[in-house]
């Protein structure tokens, strides 16, 4: 008897659901699409407020930082498979070089990287990074936050 699959989700979807924070859990599945089939996704943008760009920075050092220790705790553990982090440090990465990060581009470029993408991984992390960027992470929850 087969199971019902879900659909299946494009890349770069809006990521209208309550972001979460999280931290890396081991799952991955990846959603393989070719950039024929993708369209125009939203786009982040960098937030008008220095202090809160600041603030962005801080995070993308934390991220680093937590990447670093994920690799030492699981050092037999593929440096790609802590999607989450790597996710979130690429959104934030290309936000503060660019001023702005066209997820659906972005989400390409990391399936390129990757050899697939944790399109809901992906999802979450433009959506906490995202809500960063409007709110300073008041709809965020659980993780560290904003500092």
């Amino acid at each position: 008897m087969q199971s019902e699959q879900p659909p299946r989700q494009n890349l770069g979807e809006d990521f209208e659901t309550e972001p979460v924070e999280s931290n890396e859990d081991g799952t991955e599945e990846r959603d393989e699409k070719s950039e024929e089939q993708a369209e125009d996704g939203p786009k982040l943008t960098m937030p008008k407020d220095p202090a809160l760009v600041t603030k962005l920075e801080d995070k993308l050092l934390d991220y680093r930082t937590r990447l670093d220790t994920l690799r030492e705790e699981n050092p037999f553990k593929a440096p790609e498979s802590f999607t989450d982090t790597n996710y979130k440090i690429a959104v934030l990465e290309r936000l503060l070089a660019e001023g702005e990060v066209d997820t659906q581009q972005l989400s390409r470029e990391l399936n390129e990287k990757y050899g697939g993408l944790d399109v809901k991984v992906f999802n979450n992390a433009c959506a906490v990074i995202n809500d960063y960027t409007e709110t300073g992470g008041d709809k965020v929850r659980g993780g560290t936050g904003l500092r």
